[in-house]
């Protein structure tokens, strides 16, 4: 995180039913910046999922068409939306900041 920079997600614990559709808000404070969303299993290990110039053909395999995240620059939000969720999304979700230099 580069100072005066901030990401935040509100909610700390997000509980849905399978099949059902979820989104989890990410917020920040950045000017210059790449959002990204990544996931840590429950076995610890850390996995990417998108950034906010992701498209769909970009994604892994498992994450198309039911993983997308839109990036608002003016409300400076980048919420991630999960369709139809299935037991082995579970895990935590990060969005983080990667300052640009631009």
């Amino acid at each position: 995180m580069v100072l005066g920079n901030y990401v935040a997600q509100k909610e700390k614990e997000k509980t849905v039913d399978e099949g059902m559709d979820v989104t989890i808000n990410c917020s920040y404070t950045s000017t210059k910046h790449v959002l990204i969303w990544y996931i840590q299993r429950t076995s610890g290990t850390l996995q990417f999922l998108l950034h906010d110039e992701s498209k769909e053909n970009d994604l892994d395999e498992k994450f198309k068409k039911r993983f997308s995240a839109k990036h608002d620059s003016a409300e400076k939000t980048f919420p991630l939306t999960i369709k139809k969720s299935r037991w082995s999304d579970s895990g935590t979700y990060y969005c983080a900041l990667e300052h640009s230099t631009i």
